[in-house]
């Protein structure tokens, strides 16, 4: 008996909120393409893939004797610092601003880095960290 009632295929019976929903995400993906928000995410990513701009940055702190003496001995960066912090490439990827968490024994703070690529290595302009409740930062770097 039921073989005489025609069935529907999946789309004509949920084209109601499907073609809806499926311009809805075409808007959304619209606005985050022209937000900038794209451009951000791929910064992130190239910092991800680029380990050797925080991991020379860390050592570089963990030669400070002033770092070390308010920080402690700093541990390695991991990759949710780089997603929690900021991230600008510029000219070509060729210049890096950037901020991440920096954590020791004895404290934490915010690692700003100022670097310039010169062919496969990365240049430090500036190098400081900022701590909560200290004014001035570390410097550790400044060219």
């Amino acid at each position: 008996m039921n073989e005489l009632i025609p069935h529907k295929n999946w789309m004509k019976r949920n084209q109601k909120w499907f073609i809806p929903l499926i311009g809805f995400l075409i808007i959304m993906l619209i606005g985050f393409i022209n937000s900038g928000l794209g451009g951000k995410i791929k910064d992130v990513s190239k910092a991800y893939t680029d380990a050797t701009l925080y991991e020379n940055a860390i050592k570089e702190v963990g030669n400070n004797k002033q770092a070390i003496h308010v920080l402690g001995d700093i541990e390695p960066i991991d990759k949710m610092a780089i997603a929690e912090g900021f991230v600008s490439y510029s000219e070509d990827n060729k210049k890096v601003q950037s901020t991440i968490r920096i954590k020791g024994t004895k404290g934490q703070g915010k690692l700003d880095i100022l670097a310039e690529r010169n062919e496969n290595s990365w240049d430090y302009k500036a190098l400081k960290i900022r701590i909560k409740g200290v004014e001035e930062p570390i410097v550790i770097i400044k060219k």
